[in-house]
């Protein structure tokens, strides 16, 4: 199976599942020892996992699929008692104005590496009910973390995100939407040192 047949099928999606059978899963795991690409889509929906409410069944993934920006939205396998949601076109979207749901009051986004000046502000899109935005972060260096600060350089408190570090060293940002809404909010990576290297800017925009 080549690339382009593993992104029309999520395979990606299914593998972190557990849902492909063995067969595939082995001409999968072959291609990610060549494919860094692939690599960062599982990482990608490893985080997206760990998000998602323990309580999430297929039936409600699928309502919460159906209502998302797009019907081409569907479930990519169930995983435990929990389910993603993955995209018919391919969840990898580098993109951040395209919300990925994790569930109904969840809105998730990956941040492309270095794909813009830190300095242009991004919106995020999200409901109004939404509880939590998840940003995930790649191409911070090692050695440093990545922080969210105010527009005066200024950390964010911690009851309004938090930062964990993932395994492929990419960081994922926790937020409370009203920490996001409106304002401008810089995303840097800070060395030890504290050193401070820019690397993106959002803003919220939640629907009404």
């Amino acid at each position: 199976m080549n690339h382009a047949r593993f992104k029309m099928n999520q395979t990606a999606a299914l593998y972190v599942a557990d849902g492909l059978d063995p067969r595939t899963q082995e001409a999968f795991e072959l291609h990610l020892l060549e494919c860094p690409e692939c690599v960062e889509d599982v990482e990608t929906w490893r985080a997206i996992k760990r998000h998602i409410p323990p309580g999430t069944t297929r039936a409600k993934a699928t309502e919460i699929a159906r209502s998302g920006p797009s019907f081409g939205w569907r479930i990519a396998a169930s995983v435990s008692a929990a389910t993603l949601i993955g995209s018919a076109a391919g969840w990898h979207v580098r993109s951040l104005q395209e919300t990925r749901l994790v569930d109904e009051q969840t809105a998730f986004f990956s941040l492309p590496a270095r794909a813009r000046s830190a300095e242009e502000c991004v919106s995020v899109h999200y409901t109004a009910d939404t509880r939590r935005v998840v940003l995930r972060v790649p191409g911070v260096p090692a050695g440093s973390r990545a922080v969210a600060t105010d527009v005066q350089g200024v950390e964010l408190a911690s009851g309004r995100y938090a930062a964990r570090l993932q395994a492929d060293g990419s960081w994922i940002l926790s937020f409370d939407p009203q920490a996001l809404s409106g304002n401008r909010v810089h995303i840097d990576a800070r060395g030890a040192d504290g050193s401070a290297e820019p690397l993106a800017c959002v803003t919220g925009q939640p629907s009404t």
